[in-house]
Order: structure tokens, then C-alpha cells, then sequence
């Protein structure tokens, strides 16, 4: 199963985070993406939009609309009910003058207006959020999850993001055992066969040279090569350990692959 994420997906899986209704295996899909910066920025902004959508700055009624309520307990309403407050001082159970149908009517219509508010709220948020992800997120960008080429004695997490339009992305490392004296890891881009592109024997472009942290850990920036603006070019993305003075020689076999 690709894990790659479409973006329309990606909107879906944010707007749930927020709404803390994502069920397991959604969350397990988000999770490589927490990491990045811009979708922490994207999640961050759905919550203010949300925020603001349910809990906006308190209104005033207008005058008019005061003014009218009162007015409609005139004298004749007070005076009925001292009279029935006279006629029961004896009697603890002062009855209470029934609500004109009016007032009920008002009190339907005003229950039916908050919850449609509250809807059209929502839409309007989800509207606005999912605008906002397609502006700060392009069309074109894709979000891919390294999976072991073979068995491996740990679990590493490795993350790729591409913005095909830009030429550029991310890439997110967890879990990468330390590597021996002299030896790097090096991100390659596999190119399907006979595509018009200088290659290696492997049919690969050199894309990244990194190393990792103590705790296996690494982020950093990439400059893609050309072949990502062509969809069907680009045939996978994979991670292999060279000798740090040539890692051009490609001579070792992925530890990590996702193909696209």
C-alpha cells in the first residue's frame, strides 16, 4: 500500500485532528507528518479558525429589538399578577401566569436559529480551512513514508516530503541506527529505464548525503533533481549506507524504499 498522502486526504486528516475524530489508522497516517512545520502551522490555524467559528465576540441585541420585548409586558400584564398573588398569600404555591404563545414561539424560533448558526458555523470553517490548506500546501506536493527494503533489527521512521512545483522538500529521520567510522547515508532518486536523464548504473541520482544524530535523528531540506516534475519518471525513492569519500558509487543496496 503506497503512503504516499494526497493533498485532498491530507486536508480530511488535518481538519480531524483538530476535531479530535480520527480513528486509529488515520492517526497512524498523520503521525509522520506531526514533525513538520508547516503542517504544526496548518493544524494551528484550523484551531484558531475554529475557535473563532465557536466562540465569537458576544453581540448585543439592537434597541429595537429590546425595546419591543419589553413593551410587550404592559400594565394590564403586571396587574393580573398581583391579583393572583393576593388571591393565594395564604397559599404557598403562588401560581405563575403562563407564558404568552408568543413568547414560547419566540424561544422555538430562537433555539432553531443557534443551531442553525452553529452548522452553517462549521461549513463556513471547514470552508475557510480547507481554502487555507490549499493555499499554504500546493496541489502538486507529496508526502511519502520509507518502508525496509529487507529485514532490519530496528524500526526506523523516515519521511519525504516533495513539492513537485518547487523543486524542493523535507526529510524527516527517526530511528536510524549510528553508522560505522567512514560510512554516510545517502538518499537516491531511481528513475524508470530510459528516462532522459544522466544516471548511474542503478538508474539513480544522487539526491542527499546525511548523517544522523545520537538518538538516530535528522531533518533537513532538499533541492530535488528535475525528474520530480514528471510523474511518470520518477520510479522510486530509496536510502542506502556508502563510504563517506565516495558516496557517488552507489555500491551498496537499499535499507529503505518507497516506490512511486
Amino acid at each position: 500500500m503506497s503512503s504516499s498522502i494526497p493533498p485532498e486526504q491530507l486536508h480530511d486528516l488535518i481538519a480531524g485532528y483538530v476535531l479530535n475524530d480520527l480513528d486509529e489508522a488515520e492517526s497512524a497516517l498523520l503521525a509522520p507528518c506531526l514533525d513538520d512545520p508547516e503542517i504544526i502551522k496548518l493544524i494551528e490555524q484550523s484551531q484558531q479558525a475554529l475557535e473563532t467559528a465557536y466562540f465569537p465576540e458576544p453581540i448585543d441585541p439592537s434597541p429595537h429589538l429590546r425595546d419591543r420585548v419589553m413593551s410587550s409586558f404592559d400594565g394590564s400584564t403586571v396587574a393580573r399578577t398581583a391579583r393572583q398573588q393576593r388571591f393565594s398569600k395564604g397559599d404557598r404555591r403562588v401560581p405563575t401566569p403562563p407564558l404568552p404563545i408568543w413568547v414560547k414561539s419566540l424561544g422555538i424560533v430562537a433555539a432553531t436559529f443557534i443551531v442553525g448558526l452553529s452548522i452553517s458555523n462549521y461549513l463556513l470553517w471547514r470552508s475557510l480551512q480547507l481554502q487555507k490548506t490549499q493555499i499554504n500546501q500546493p496541489s502538486n506536493a507529496l508526502i511519502f513514508s520509507l518502508q525496509p527494503a529487507t529485514s532490519l533489527n530496528f524500526s526506523p521512521k523516515v519521511t519525504v516530503s516533495i513539492d513537485r512545483q518547487t523543486l524542493t522538500g523535507h526529510l524527516r529521520v527517526e530511528n536510524l541506527p549510528p553508522l560505522a567510522p567512514g560510512k554516510v547515508y545517502v538518499l537516491w532518486t531511481v528513475l524508470q529505464p530510459g528516462a532522459p536523464f544522466t544516471t548511474d548504473r542503478h538508474n539513480a541520482i544522487l539526491t542527499e548525503v546525511f548523517t544522523t544524530d545520537g538518538l538516530g535523528r535528522e531533518t533537513q531540506s532538499l533541492i530535488l533533481p528535475k525528474p520530480f516534475q514528471q510523474n511518470d519518471l520518477v520510479k522510486a525513492i530509496a536510502i542506502t549506507i556508502e563510504d563517506e569519500s565516495a558516496p557517488q558509487q552507489h555500491n551498496s543496496t537499499p535499507i529503505l524504499i518507497q516506490r512511486l
